[in-house]
């Protein structure tokens, strides 16, 4: 198992740094004395590259001073010690904003200058300026990638420090994560500070902008050969309301292309990154994404299953046990994975243990968008001095929460939509339950994991949802991770949990638990 902590989100005085290099300490030596030869492991430390505090002011200007001395900082504890296990760095590109959601504390808002008339419109009218849209990426992923380039040169050996003016060195770089949406996450901002979302409501639909909408009808021009029906503009609220997202046409039609939109700005992302990197020392650098475990409303939901994983694009409703609301059946997160690590394999449908068939999607039906439109074809970067493979990880951030959250029930927000509207009478101004099982999401991916060929270099890795969670809760964790406990789940041969690293959020919850996380190293 590999361990990977993550740094605080921005360390704005001589204290922050002081204790975060206490902290590093104290889980080097937690994990000493865990294993034999400490000089055999590593501890990978992930941190927010924020874009907006490297250039905030334009495209032309680049301030590295505060990533200079983080690398410093990790190369000079691993010189000092050479006995304890060795700091590996897991940079994050940070294209989203650092500000209004769970656990920000610091505010670094995305660059003005990309950002502007390039922003998410939900269908409230609201626009979000935590990320730029996917439908503007032709615009703005030329920008990702020099960023990324400028990154990979620069913390790839020695650099003349803006910190302290000094030649320094980086340490080691195991991986590199993109981000792909708000948070980091691939995903949509359904349940963002712009429309005023609260917990546990399902969220909002994010395709209210122009270009979304231009978008959904070129896909309804592909989709029935140049004479689609368009009746009025789908609304993502209305077909909410009556359950019609996942039992019309006009709902399936609507949230598969929500989904493969989504699918395809994460496939560009991951080519942003691996452009960024080619031609640098880093080209051969393991990429990662991060998808949101949503675990609210993942159960059995009377009138809306799986709403929240929906409406944030990360599952395609089609799927043939939509209405019975079973994590643990639905193909959707199949769907993202294999279009994510292998576009050209992709399948329409899959073979269950029982011998049945069943459908990715709208039954299989042609063509596979995700390949033909938008998706790259693998190999990416084959040849002498790059990538032969995409060595890619997928992050899933569930891992902490218990196997069932119990019901909730919180004051009415006139705010929001009435979410009690299509509930039976007695329900009052309250809002219904949840209805959560986050480990059978974790389940779940982990079992897609396991369906995708081999060879790819494909892993898995998993990490908690909120920064701080009682002790009790690293139970949960042991759980997600280890093997022993997922059965039968998986077949045809192979054998394992794919989940081969975690990630915990945030270094002082790491350190003040160092004997559970040292124990991870093990399993």
């Amino acid at each position: 198992m590999k361990l990977c902590v993550m740094a605080p989100l921005l360390m704005q005085n001589d204290r922050d740094w002081m204790l975060f290099v206490n902290s590093l300490r104290t889980l080097q030596q937690a994990i000493a004395l865990k294993v034999r030869r400490p000089g055999s492991v590593s501890l990978g430390v992930s941190s927010d590259v924020w874009w907006g505090l490297v250039q905030r002011s334009n495209a032309n200007e680049w301030n590295w001073a505060y990533y200079d001395r983080l690398a410093w900082t990790l190369f000079c504890l691993n010189r000092e010690r050479p006995n304890l296990p060795e700091l590996h760095w897991a940079p994050i590109m940070s294209f989203h904003q650092c500000g209004g959601n769970v656990g920000d504390s610091v505010n670094i808002p995305i660059p003005g200058w990309a950002v502007k008339n390039r922003e998410y419109v939900s269908e409230k009218g609201n626009a979000c300026r935590e990320y730029v849209s996917l439908w503007h990426d032709e615009a703005v992923i030329p920008y990702y990638k020099k960023f990324i380039n400028a990154f990979a040169r620069r913390y790839s050996g020695a650099f003349l420090s803006m910190h302290n003016n000094q030649n320094c060195r980086a340490p080691e770089i195991c991986e590199l994560n993109i981000s792909c949406g708000p948070a980091g996450e691939l995903r949509f901002p359904s349940y963002n500070s712009h429309d005023r979302w609260a917990y546990p409501h399902y969220g909002f639909g994010q395709g209210g902008s122009y270009d979304a909408w231009l978008d959904y009808e070129a896909y309804l021009w592909r989709r029935y050969s140049g004479r689609p029906y368009y009746g009025p503009r789908q609304s993502s609220a209305g077909l909410m309301s009556d359950s019609r997202y996942y039992t019309s046409d006009e709902g399936r039609d609507f949230f598969e292309w929500y989904n493969h939109a989504l699918i395809k700005h994460g496939q560009r992302m991951i080519q942003a990154g691996l452009d960024g990197l080619d031609g640098t020392p880093l080209f051969k650098v393991r990429i990662g994404v991060k998808i949101p475990g949503i675990h609210w409303n993942s159960a059995s939901n009377r009138a809306r299953p799986r709403s929240g994983e929906v409406l944030a694009g990360l599952i395609d409703p089609s799927c043939s046990s939509m209405e019975y609301g079973q994590p643990y059946l639905t193909d959707g997160y199949l769907k993202m994975l294999w279009a994510l690590v292998r576009p050209q394999d992709m399948k329409l449908s899959y073979r269950a243990s029982s011998g049945r068939s069943h459908s990715i999607g709208r039954g299989g039906r042609e063509p596979n968008d995700l390949y033909l439109e938008g998706g790259y074809k693998l190999p990416v970067m084959a040849g002498a001095g790059r990538r032969e493979k995409l060595d890619l990880t997928i992050h899933f951030t569930c891992a902490e929460m218990p196997e069932q959250v119990r019901s909730e029930k919180l004051p009415y927000n006139p705010e929001l939509e009435p979410w009690n509207k299509h509930e039976p009478a007695g329900w009052g101004k309250m809002v219904v339950d949840p209805f959560s099982r986050p480990q059978a999401l974790v389940t779940h991916v982990a079992w897609c994991g396991n369906m995708l060929p081999e060879g790819d270099g494909l892993e898995l890795g998993i990490e908690n949802a909120l920064a701080h969670f009682p002790r009790h809760y690293w139970n949960n964790i042991f759980k997600a991770v280890s093997k022993e406990n997922y059965g039968k789940t998986f077949y045809e041969g192979k054998t394992g949990i794919p989940y081969q690293n975690i990630n915990i959020l945030r270094l002082d919850t790491a350190a003040e638990n160092s004997d559970l996380f040292a124990s991870l190293i093990k399993i």
